[in-house]
């Protein structure tokens, strides 16, 4: 009888330790061979589950799709982590569906698909997630299209849903809005009534922030008092935001307020072709200052023109620079790699 061969455990899970994806931020999605040898890995025995839990927690949670979001929840416990070993999420669970489109140039209506989060089962189940998730989840990659649904129009309470759940996000370090400034508001804006306060302000642990289209020009002091009152941020990234020719002077004035350590601000948008990428320093520059409002260096601006390329192999459909901008967003993030990416230097003209 031939002898039974041993592998010692160390050795198993020294080999597993070589699983994960070498950048600690990529999350995989679930057709990834990474991802699915690591979900393979939990059902093997007591031991590799217990060691693969905090990797796939980390690496693998990954919700793009109504279908997706609602398994993921009624799943049993065994092949999916403990809620306090899932740190980091890809939320993108809105399916698009068949709603009225409005041709502008004739102003003609016709039914099409169209992403919308008009949809109150998936916010709910949107809000039980994060209810569960909220305590432990450090980083958050958010696809949804906020915009799509506004609060006037919102008669199921499907913002409130959402908002309720991002409440519960406390422990919240990275931060990454693909399509907007993460639209929360559940409130129309009145004369009497300002817009409800931003959700981002009550997670003080946040290291690095990500926004699709902010305008910091309109209420100002909002948005830069905002992100001057995240002491911990070292990365704060714009993409294709309405900032004006002064939004260099601002982060400086602002971020470097109460602040020791150093913070950069990469803006993003993309050109076509030889036309000029449309950035309003490069067209009004701002006038000299007397005084320099960061004599210490501490705050870098940054801009990062990317040229604009047709959609790729597994790239979503898009037809302009919205589109191409929010994909490489959501593709660098995913990797891992958007709080990597470095620009060209804006800096501030003094008087002499």
């Amino acid at each position: 009888m031939a002898e039974q061969q041993y592998i010692p455990p160390e050795i198993i899970l020294e080999i597993i330790s070589h699983v994960p994806p070498k950048n600690p931020r990529a999350i995989l999605s679930p057709t990834d061979p990474t991802s699915r040898t690591l979900l393979s890995l939990s059902l093997v025995s007591k031991l590799t589950r217990q060691h693969v839990k905090p990797y796939i927690g980390a690496h693998c949670i990954y919700l793009d799709s109504e279908a997706r979001l609602d398994r993921f929840l009624n799943i049993p416990m065994a092949p999916r982590p403990d809620f306090h070993h899932i740190t980091a999420l890809y939320l993108a669970p809105f399916t698009p569906r068949l709603g009225p489109v409005q041709n502008f140039p004739t102003g003609e209506w016709s039914e099409s698909m169209v992403d919308t989060i008009d949809h109150p089962p998936t916010a709910k189940s949107v809000r039980d997630l994060l209810f569960q998730l909220g305590p432990h989840l450090k980083r958050i990659i958010v696809d949804i299209p906020l915009r799509s649904l506004y609060p006037g129009d919102d008669f199921s309470n499907v913002r409130r849903n959402l908002r309720d759940g991002f409440e519960f996000l406390a422990s919240l370090e990275e931060l990454v809005s693909v399509r907007d400034e993460l639209y929360l508001d559940v409130n129309e804006p009145t004369e009497l009534f300002h817009r409800d306060s931003n959700l981002i302000e009550k997670w003080k642990n946040l290291k690095k922030v990500a926004l699709y289209n902010v305008y910091p020009d309109r209420g100002f002091d909002s948005f830069w008092s905002t992100m001057a009152g995240l002491l911990q941020l070292d990365t704060l990234v714009l993409t294709r935001d309405d900032g004006t020719a002064e939004l260099t002077r601002d982060a400086k004035q602002c971020l470097n307020r109460r602040r020791e350590k150093k913070v950069k601000v990469l803006r993003v948008n993309a050109f076509k072709g030889n036309s000029q990428y449309n950035f309003h320093q490069l067209q009004h520059p701002p006038p000299p200052l007397p005084l320099d409002p960061d004599p210490e260096g501490l705050i870098s601006v940054m801009w990062l023109p990317l040229e604009y390329v047709e959609p790729g192999d597994g790239d979503p459909h898009y037809e302009d620079e919205i589109g191409f901008c929010q994909n490489w967003v959501r593709k660098e993030a995913l990797k891992g790699e958007l709080w990597d990416h470095e620009g060209e230097p804006q800096e501030l003209a003094l008087e002499d």
